[in-house]
């Protein structure tokens, strides 16, 4: 009778699970009705989400069936090209924006204010209100031509920071023991480090606040630019308080007025000329892009290929840089004859080396016969720079994170664990002198050490020829700005690495002047999978994520996250890590 409730119950979840799917895909394929922009509107960016570098528009993105809950995404390319519509749409009057949890690197969200500044040369308004600013949320804020803030509410402003889990302890406790092998002048390559000791090396303090401290002199100039403020008082107050009191901000000049949400939004009406007893008309960015008119089509593409998340061997999930799809991606706009150019953009830390290898193979060979530009985002660093050295031309944001060219390999073993607490005895037997290595049951030996010492240092060798051949630099030279160490684009810019600084738009212009066309569409490669096998594979861990966000234990999570990918992916890898808190 139990098994039969067990089955009955599973079988219920699994219909009711389907019936619900299904619902949702019907609904999505269903004719939408026709959008309509009101004259005198209001275009709002409610930015309550997780930024991407593009939108996946399929219904169940980001959907969970056990919560019956969706968490949302905004697509970077989406609300970019909303308000460069909006700029010039004769019935969009101005911009609200809204701010919640929402999160994004420090190049996506410097994307988005550039298209904000950019809006206001056409002498409409941008308008914000929040309760309380976080310091993310301000950055973008100190653009708009009034900010409130509530009476009781205030700003946040405290510098940048950033915080490294070391878990050398952690693993002792169990028993378990890492196998650690790093590039032999790779001193800056600090993914490994909290696997091996317990504090942090002087060389990587000195690259995390050379990194930190080229940031915020960015985030303090373009804030002071913005406020007509200056940098040496926006240091000064992050300094002396990490919150901003409304009166204090208002004084300071960090904020226009003090005000609650009705009264905000009076001042939108008397901005509009709309009587007090009517509602102002606004329009979401989604529903926004769906009033504009289908571009032209042109025989001409550029193709942008999207290589977001960490690099994967095989297949991986929407966002990540997996070697099947990103392979077969590339092939296709090396085949297809409407792709004109590629632009490959770049969000990621890096990861496996092999399947960054293979990726890079596959951009060598697009390169031979098409036109290749790199456009870094928020990361291309370690493997996400190790695919950029082929690009014609690379371009990257002031702030982003890049370079980390270097090299380690990892396991675990855990013989104490299993034979001194849990009692497992082995015995081996074996034909050759390799045959059993890793053994998870003892450490590495001598000779399999030197083995993979060698198989690094081959890798990292390969790594600073494929910087050497891409970007036309010596491989001393390389070698003395490599070893691991992450630099900000505009230090790139300087030492060879990068180009030129640029967004995504300028090396559209570039691809589109080196392929000698005039007009052109855009297509993004490689294509979402299939939503529903998405959704499948998501499943696991999305749940307890989505139960911590906002709360104290989200760091907490985000760094066993981390070091769970380490763990999963034993091997040789390219990858940086540091998340910036700010």
């Amino acid at each position: 009778m139990k098994d039969f409730l067990k089955m009955f119950f599973a079988s219920l979840l699994a219909g009711g699970t389907f019936f619900l799917l299904t619902l949702i895909v019907l609904f999505s394929m269903g004719a939408e009705p026709e959008v309509i922009v009101p004259k005198n509107s209001v275009l709002t960016l409610n930015l309550n989400a997780q930024i991407k570098e593009r939108s996946n528009d399929n219904p169940l993105a980001s959907f969970n069936p056990l919560s019956m809950s969706s968490e949302k995404t905004l697509g970077l390319d989406q609300m970019i090209r909303a308000i460069e519509a909006a700029k010039t749409h004769d019935k969009i009057q101005g911009i609200r924006v809204q701010f919640g949890g929402f999160s994004g690197g420090f190049s996506s969200l410097k994307r988005l204010r550039d298209a904000l500044i950019d809006f206001k040369e056409s002498g409409k308004f941008i308008y914000t209100y929040q309760e309380v600013y976080s310091q993310r949320a301000y950055f973008i804020a100190s653009v708009a031509d009034s900010v409130f803030v509530n009476p009781t509410g205030g700003l946040e402003w405290r510098g940048l920071g950033t915080q490294v889990t070391y878990y050398t302890k952690m693993l002792k406790k169990f028993g378990i023991e890492p196998q650690i092998i790093r590039g032999s002048n790779n001193q800056f390559k600090s993914a490994v480090e909290p696997f091996l000791t317990e504090e942090m090396s002087p060389a990587n303090r000195l690259q995390l606040e050379t990194l930190l401290g080229d940031i915020w002199s960015y985030t303090t100039d373009a804030v002071a630019q913005s406020r007509g403020l200056t940098a040496k008082d926006l240091m000064k107050y992050a300094d002396e308080a990490p919150m901003q009191e409304p009166e204090e901000a208002l004084e300071k000049g960090m904020i226009d007025v003090i005000a609650y949400e009705d009264e905000y939004t009076s001042a939108l009406k008397s901005r509009l000329g709309v009587a007090e007893d009517r509602k102002i008309k606004t329009i979401g960015y989604s529903k926004f892009l769906k009033s504009l008119d289908d571009e032209e089509d042109s025989k001409n593409e550029i193709a942008i290929i999207y290589a977001e998340g960490d690099i994967v061997d095989g297949s991986g999930s929407g966002y990540q840089v997996d070697s099947e799809r990103f392979t077969n991606a590339i092939r296709k706009a090396r085949k297809d004859k409407d792709i004109k150019a590629v632009v490959l953009r770049v969000n990621s830390p890096g990861g496996s080396a092999m399947a960054s290898d293979v990726i890079w193979r596959e951009l060598y060979l697009l390169k031979a016969e098409k036109p290749l530009i790199v456009s870094m985002g928020d990361l291309a660093a370690s493997g996400g720079y190790y695919i950029s050295a082929p690009g014609d031309s690379v371009l990257a944001e002031p702030t982003t994170i890049t370079g980390s060219i270097g090299v380690f390999g990892m396991f675990f073993t855990a013989g104490e664990l299993l034979e001194d607490d849990l009692g497992l005895v082995y015995e081996t037997v074996k034909t050759s002198e390799f045959a059993d290595m890793p053994a998870i049951n003892r450490p590495l030996n001598e000779a399999e050490r030197s083995f993979f010492q060698k198989n690094v240092d081959r890798t990292y060798g390969k790594f600073l020829s494929r910087v050497v051949n891409g970007r036309g630099l010596d491989s001393l030279y390389v070698d003395s700005i490599g070893q691991g160490r992450v630099w900000t684009g505009s230090r790139a810019v300087a030492l060879g690495l990068v180009d030129a600084l640029g967004n995504l738009d300028d090396a559209l212009a570039i691809a589109a002047n080196k392929a000698d066309i005039e007009d052109y569409q855009t297509i993004a490669l490689p294509k979402f999978k299939d939503p529903v096998q998405q959704l499948i594979e998501d499943l696991t861990g999305s749940q307890i994520k989505r139960e911590l966000k906002g709360t104290p234990l989200e760091s907490t999570y985000k760094a066993f996250e981390k070091a769970q990918f380490l763990i999963g992916h034993p091997g040789i890898q390219m990858r940086m890590e540091y998340e910036l808190i700010w």
